[in-house]
């Protein structure tokens, strides 16, 4: 990632605007960082995709196995936070 202290706000942040992108139906409704992709509407094969697209704004590889453990947005979040390093 270009800039060397991300913070994990802003990486909920990448992780919430992929969710929205990718499940425009939600509109403005809060995400609750507790929700699983499917709560909001999604699937797995979307949620792969989420994670896929943020993974490339963050410039991160993160093998599909952990991926795969991480069913919470925060749990992703915390996921792509150890792999940065933080």
């Amino acid at each position: 990632m270009s800039e060397p202290f991300i913070r994990e706000a802003q990486v909920q942040e990448i992780v919430f605007t992929h969710i929205r992108r990718a499940l425009p139906a939600l509109g403005t409704r809060p995400i609750s960082p507790e929700a699983t992709i499917e709560q909001l509407g999604g699937h797995s094969l979307l949620g792969a995709e989420i994670a896929n697209a943020a993974m490339q704004e963050l410039r991160l590889n993160v093998p599909a196995r952990e991926l795969a453990a991480a069913r919470t947005t925060s749990q992703l979040v915390d996921l792509f936070m150890r792999h940065m390093g933080r």
